[in-house]
């Protein structure tokens, strides 16, 4: 739990950086993230909310390539989106499939399945740990951080 809030710590600082107008790129910690596909063939794709949260297809003109923009600048322009309307993402290949990407530290390991923007700028994160295959939520609110265990 530790090492993923370390994580969520960082994304929603980079986040932030980058709404003060600086580029922000993740640092090798982050980039040691591990998919099936190497992470520059990644894009970051807003999916459909109205089915199963993490299964969603791919809204196809909404994706952002990991190759072009850095995940920090890439999320934050999703971030911004999202104050007309509730917005989900998630990763995909090239060829449109929904990947998991997956977090380890500290010998725990997460498969990051997607992330949903609320229209009042909370983060929730959707996990699951595969030590004990258990599946949770991150969430964020105005300077305070929670977990919420599902």
């Amino acid at each position: 739990m530790k090492g993923f809030f370390s994580l969520g710590v960082y994304l929603i600082c980079s986040i932030l950086i980058s709404a003060y107008g600086q580029t922000v790129s993740l640092p090798d910690k982050v980039l040691s993230l591990k998919s099936p596909i190497p992470l520059e063939e990644l894009s970051i794709c807003q999916t459909d909310t109205k089915k199963v949260f993490g299964k969603n297809p791919i809204l196809s003109n909404q994706c952002i390539s990991l190759k072009e923009k850095a995940f920090a600048d890439a999320f934050y322009y999703f971030f911004e989106q999202a104050q007309e309307r509730e917005m989900q993402l998630a990763f995909f290949s090239k060829e449109g499939r929904f990947v998991q990407v997956v977090w380890k530290e500290n010998q725990e390991t997460y498969n990051i399945s997607s992330f949903l923007i609320r229209q009042n700028k909370s983060l929730f994160v959707q996990c699951i740990r595969n030590q004990n295959k258990s599946y949770f939520l991150w969430k964020t609110k105005p300077e305070q951080w929670e977990w919420v265990e599902d």
